[in-house]
């Protein structure tokens, strides 16, 4: 199933953070998200004023990104307000 957003909202493929090694040990649900990730966009809202096209990388607030499971299917929307840069 693929997933068309509306309303201002992006299809993005958050690229993953390289984590750094540390010496003190923490349960896994201790770590917070970095304010900011790069992703790749995927696909965007009909009504979106962002010029970026799919697969272009993106820097975003990654505390506003809304991670959604639907049946089997994994999608990440943002809306673009929350599109702080363009890499390119």
């Amino acid at each position: 199933m693929s997933l068309k957003p509306c309303n201002r909202h992006l299809l993005v493929e958050v690229l993953e953070n390289k984590e750094e090694d540390s010496s003190i040990l923490l349960p896994e649900e201790c770590f917070m998200k970095p304010k900011f990730a790069k992703a790749v966009l995927r696909d965007k809202a009909d009504d979106c004023i962002i010029t970026a096209e799919p697969g272009t990388e993106l820097l975003i607030d990654n505390t506003m990104l809304e991670e959604i499971s639907v049946e089997e299917d994994n999608y990440c929307l943002i809306l673009e307000n929350y599109v702080l840069g363009v890499f390119g």
